[in-house]
């Protein structure tokens, strides 16, 4: 669909929900500043961001107020958003160019706890995201530089009125999603005390990075969010709330463990070739601590229920992370593990560190990215067969250690979101996305967990020679 084309039937929905009894109220879609707003005290923390991403939100205006006066101007959208039980919210335009992965998830961000008197972050997915693999475009194809519309409501009444209304513009039932706001576990309404939610838009994993950052930066163009309110309330008993969608199921079955005697022996093969006593080796005398992985973020439903924070995840992924430690000049950290990408169980893998104080994602590789993964374990595992399935990933504080000459990334020193103080906690974050026989994330009993081990030698102060 060309730009004016979407304008043109833009223009034409308007007018048939004003026909059809709404309020149309257009929004902004924009890109997320993550580390600005953390900076500028708008967000509490960096949401364990993923650092190669680009992330998207809806900013969403107030809704009309109760003596229909005219909509309120667009400078007061907002990220943060209510939503009564018969409103809707639409997006739609084209998806990005042809990328590893991409997805429109509503999420419960935050949520009013009488006993603490105030709003606390919670930010949890509520149901399975519409990914590159789900969701319904004009390309049944390719999902990738095609159109899409999503609409995002609770009410069968509202849904079903919303439809139509698309359906006159031209929006043909083929690429109109339904994303459902589940009210029988929210606080539906306009009031102190009712739940508040964001819409986040993500992308990420292209062999061609400037497409999506060229996307990324005209996004406010690419796509169009409206929020939709019935003129006239519908009275709380004619309300009929969707039912709350089945979820896709995770797993195959399948798993990695039959390569678990590689991992072991590229374990063994790093820790020789720092520590080992070879007179011949310039890189031995490092000290080894190392740090296994387990799950890092829960799903957003068992999340919701035990009022956890878990920053914005989504079931189209696998998370694992190491505890904190922390990281000296004089320290530098070995990411190893399989990739998942080449056993099929995933699409595309991320890993990067992260700052326990803002949880800020602030360096880190990818499988696609920069040249430094595919490959990377062959030097370790030199006559092993599967050392392609295998990766290696070395970095360091931004002074370059000698034994690492070529650090496949450098952790930034910095008292902001940009970075982690040398003496503050950090910890490793993997993400795996997308498992192609499910459309949706990898579960990690399925998975050979990644580890990272941290080499240290002592650093002395330097002390300037006294005169004599």
């Amino acid at each position: 669909m060309q730009r004016k084309e979407q304008e043109d039937k833009l223009r034409l929905l308007k007018e048939n929900l004003s026909a059809a009894g709404f309020f149309a109220q257009q929004g902004e879609v924009t890109q997320a500043a993550i580390f600005e707003a953390v900076n500028t005290s708008l967000f509490p923390n960096c949401f364990d961001n993923n650092q190669d991403a680009q992330y998207v939100v809806t900013n969403i205006p107030p809704p009309p107020n109760a003596l229909n006066l005219p909509p309120l101007p667009i400078e007061t959208a907002s990220p943060r958003f209510r939503l009564r039980q018969d409103e809707a919210i639409i997006l739609l335009g084209k998806t990005p160019p042809e990328c590893k992965y991409f997805s429109i998830t509503p999420y419960l961000y935050e949520r009013y706890f009488e006993k603490n008197l105030k709003y606390e972050e919670v930010f949890d997915s509520l149901h399975d995201p519409l990914n590159n693999m789900a969701i319904k475009t004009s390309k049944p194809a390719s999902p990738f530089r095609a159109s899409t519309v999503i609409v995002m409501t609770s009410d069968k009444g509202t849904w079903k009125r919303v439809k139509s209304c698309l359906e006159g513009a031209g929006f043909d039932d083929t690429l109109i999603n339904k994303s459902v706001v589940p009210s029988h576990i929210l606080r539906m309404g306009l009031d102190f005390e009712d739940d508040v939610f964001m819409c986040l838009f993500r992308f990420y994993g292209s062999k061609e990075p400037d497409g999506l950052k060229t996307y990324w930066g005209d996004v406010g163009q690419q796509m169009s969010v409206l929020r939709i309110t019935p003129q006239t309330p519908v009275p709380q008993e004619e309300l009929s709330p969707l039912p709350m969608p089945e979820l896709r199921v995770r797993g195959t079955g399948q798993t990695e463990m039959e390569l678990m005697p590689v991992m072991e022996k590229l374990r063994a093969a790093i820790l020789e070739t720092f520590t080992g006593n070879d007179p011949d080796n310039p890189y031995k005398g490092w000290k080894a601590t190392e740090y296994t992985t387990d799950q890092w973020l829960e799903e957003g439903l068992q999340a919701i229920q035990a009022n956890k924070n878990m920053f914005g995840e989504n079931r189209d992924v696998a998370y694992m992370c190491t505890r904190p430690f922390t990281m000296y000049d004089n320290e530098f950290i070995v990411i190893y593990g399989v990739d998942h990408t080449k056993t099929q169980k995933a699409a595309y893998c991320s890993t990067a560190v992260y700052g326990l104080t803002y949880y800020n994602g602030i360096a880190g590789s990818n499988s696609i990215s920069y040249g430094t993964w595919p490959d990377s374990a062959k030097k370790y595992l030199e006559d092993e067969p599967a050392a392609d399935k295998f990766f290696v990933q070395t970095a360091c504080r931004e002074s370059h250690l000698p034994p690492l000459k070529n650090p496949s990334f450098t952790v930034p020193t910095a008292i902001d979101t940009s970075g982690v103080q040398k003496f503050k906690p950090l910890f490793v974050g993997f993400r795996n996305y997308l498992e192609q026989a499910t459309k949706s994330g990898p579960i990690p009993e399925e998975l050979i967990s990644p580890r990272v081990i941290k080499f240290s030698k002592p650093a002395y102060p330097f002390v300037k020679p006294m005169l004599v």
